[in-house]
């Protein structure tokens, strides 16, 4: 059996997008996070149709892409921890079944929970990421990590359920295997009742996967799909070694006092992580002397911002790592008491507007400042608990030539940041910077 391409293969072998976009994808990805079908909508490298296509045809399941409206009662029947739990959003309903949008649909454990829940069969139906994203939001208030590709889908950050859908964004419900590239799709506005239609038989149950099959290919006006030329394997190009970092000043004289302190030479090799593992699998606060390591031995961004935001738990009672693209500031995650670590996600601090984040970025360096009264400083604080600092730290975290990240960092109300932990969040900011150099570099 011939093993199923990976999404940026199959993109490729279809001529949707070049190899140079999924390797430009796969950068955002390591820094941004999301999937690679996600990255590679927000760079506009795909459409999000195409994108729908390709994964309906590699999972073998339904697929829809574009404005969707929602069935309020399938809604009902989930819900808003275990949508975000699993990833899903329920779209239609019939007597024995609902009809679920999600991102796998072979994930059995998930379907098999669902079934239990909402005390129906389950029929999964794929849409890509961003969409689902969008529609949690929509359903259920639940924030993701949209970032830029807000820009890409209007309806985003729109909470309502929209009146009438942008005609030119429906897609016709139909499965993966056996569409012909470039088919018809779209049409008039489409109501609730319209979609249940498609995914409806006449007896008000989803139309088993078979048979639906069979009624697509006795449809009039379809063309019959035919085999694409064998998809090639994707060549990655290797990337140039990464040149050696400058480390800044402050950042030289903190490793060699610490390695003074600890006998270990600056820049050593760090410890091999434990497999599986990026990072201590304790939760409490971090020395340096124990963050650098768990820094180099990070495989991803998540570990790298686990990490940075432990060791500012040492000697801030607030911290924030924030997302840099484009235009915008993102809040990714939060550490402060009291204040969940998803309470970032939905805050954007503009650049071109007075603040913190926004100076720092613009200096390029770690600034040690007192808060202003300005907007974007406002929101800050007040997705940490409210209480402006006396003053507060924001360090940039630089890789490929621009910044990506912030780390924000305050004593809370009326606190100050001392030298000593500056500088020890700039030397790790330093350390992130090259593990994000090491893993684009593996690309």
């Amino acid at each position: 059996m011939a093993a199923v391409p990976r999404i940026g293969e199959a993109l490729v072998a279809r001529g949707a997008c070049d190899q140079e976009a999924v390797r430009q994808a796969l950068e955002n990805q390591i820094i941004f996070g999301g999937r690679l079908g996600t990255n590679l909508l927000e760079i506009g490298a795909v459409t999000e149709e195409v994108l729908a296509e390709v994964l309906g045809e590699r999972y073998g399941a339904p697929y829809l892409s574009g404005e969707l409206e929602l069935d309020p009662d399938a809604v009902s029947l989930v819900r808003p921890e275990l949508a975000d739990r699993f990833d899903v959003v329920p779209y239609v309903l019939s007597a024995r079944r609902v009809g679920v949008l999600c991102i796998d649909p072979t994930d059995l454990g998930v379907m098999d929970e669902l079934r239990f829940v909402t005390g129906r069969d389950v029929h999964p139906i794929v849409v890509p990421e961003a969409r689902l994203w969008a529609l949690l939001k929509r359903a259920y208030g639940i924030e993701r990590e949209l970032r830029a590709l807000s820009v890409v889908f209007a309806s985003l950050r729109d909470t309502a359920r929209p009146e009438a859908p942008d005609p030119s964004l429906i897609a016709t419900p139909v499965p993966g295997p056996g569409v012909a590239p470039g088919a018809e799709r779209g049409g008039a506005a489409r109501s609730v009742a319209d979609e249940r239609r498609d995914l409806l038989g006449g007896d008000g149950d989803l139309v088993p996967e078979e048979a639906w099959l069979s009624q697509l290919a006795d449809a009039p006006g379809v063309p019959e799909a035919r085999p694409g030329p064998p998809s090639a394997p994707l060549v990655a190009v290797p990337a140039p070694p990464p040149p050696p970092l400058e480390l800044p000043s402050y950042t030289r004289d903190l490793l060699a006092r610490l390695a003074v302190e600890t006998g270990r030479p600056p820049g050593g090799d760090a410890p091999a992580a434990p497999s599986g593992r990026s990072a201590p699998a304790e939760e409490g606060p971090l020395t340096l002397e124990a963050a650098l390591p768990a820094i180099e031995a990070a495989t991803d961004r998540d570990a790298i911002a686990r990490v940075v935001l432990r060791h500012a738990r040492r000697a801030f009672r607030r911290a924030m790592m924030l997302v840099v693209q484009g235009p915008v500031a993102r809040g990714w995650v939060v550490s402060a008491q009291g204040v969940p670590g998803e309470a970032a996600l939905g805050l954007e601090l503009p650049l071109d507007a007075p603040g913190l984040v926004a100076a720092a970025i613009a200096e390029g360096e770690p600034l040690v400042a007192p808060l202003l009264h300005a907007e974007s400083d406002v929101r800050l604080v007040d997705r940490l608990g409210g209480g402006a600092p006396s003053e507060a730290v924001a360090v940039p975290v630089a890789t490929h030539g621009r910044i990506v990240n912030v780390i924000y960092a305050d004593g809370g109300p009326g606190g100050v940041a001392g030298p000593d932990a500056v500088d020890e969040l700039a030397a790790l900011a330093t350390f992130a910077s090259r593990r994000y150099e090491t893993l684009l570099g593996r690309i």
